[in-house]
């Protein structure tokens, strides 16, 4: 998860929430802005998570006061898969094919 800190001094620390076993804190890399300016960028990396229906509420606060907070967060691996979803589907014959013989012939 990545934001933006009023100063470019902040220290940010990320909260995760959730089951008692799956609490934990991370502090986040904080970068200047890029345009020069006086805030900062911030970025934690979440410890990976199985995919689940649980909630987890998550936290991050800056050192300069700024806070956010995210309710009922679900998130965790997602795997996605991809194909041909019309195998079972006859395939269209082009309608200058339609009288012409299988074989070829």
């Amino acid at each position: 998860m990545y934001g933006v800190a009023l100063s470019s001094s902040a220290k940010v620390t990320v909260s995760v929430k959730g089951s008692a076993a799956a609490s934990y804190t991370v502090d986040a890399v904080v970068t200047a802005a890029p345009d020069g300016g006086t805030g900062s960028h911030w970025k934690a990396t979440l410890r990976p998570t199985a995919a689940s229906h649980d909630e987890y509420t998550i936290e991050a606060a800056a050192s300069d006061g700024e806070t956010i907070t995210l309710e009922r967060v679900v998130y965790g691996d997602v795997f996605f898969c991809s194909g041909q979803v019309a195998n079972n589907q006859p395939r269209a014959v082009p309608r200058s094919l339609e009288n012409q013989p299988a074989s070829g012939h």
